[in-house]
């Protein structure tokens, strides 16, 4: 039997904590824990970035997060009006950036997911939610 790497049981132990502290990953209101990976597709490295005020670490230019950031509440199931909004500041001395991102229909599933962040050459961000 392998042992579970470093990233591995990081990522475990972050599920597990933000499933802790929010009672369970489902909750009463129909909304349950995601975590938040990020990947870069920019010439520039992102140096810091939030997505609905869940603050994260740097991203180097077209690579991704190295592990997940824990915990984002998302509806379980996909709802036209839930929006994620994504606040980031790059190497190229821009000011900060705002956008609001719509992800496309998903379903998260009953035991939490993943919320993509891609930052696109062009400035876009795109976000997706995806089952575990």
């Amino acid at each position: 039997m392998r042992k579970a790497s470093a990233v591995q049981r990081m990522v475990v132990g972050c599920w597990l904590a933000c499933c802790l502290m929010s009672s369970g990953c489902v909750t009463n209101s129909g909304t349950v824990m995601a975590d938040i990976v990020t990947f870069n597709h920019t010439d520039h490295d992102i140096r810091n970035f939030s997505i609905n005020e869940v603050t994260g670490a740097g991203v180097a230019r077209h690579g991704a997060s190295e592990t997940s950031l824990c915990c984002l509440r998302v509806p379980r199931e996909y709802q036209r009006d839930f929006t994620l909004t994504v606040s980031w500041s790059d190497d190229a001395l821009r000011p900060p950036q705002t956008l609001v991102a719509v992800p496309p229909p998903y379903l998260a599933g009953s035991n939490g997911g993943h919320v993509s962040v891609h930052f696109l050459r062009n400035g876009d961000v795109k976000v997706f939610v995806d089952e575990y």
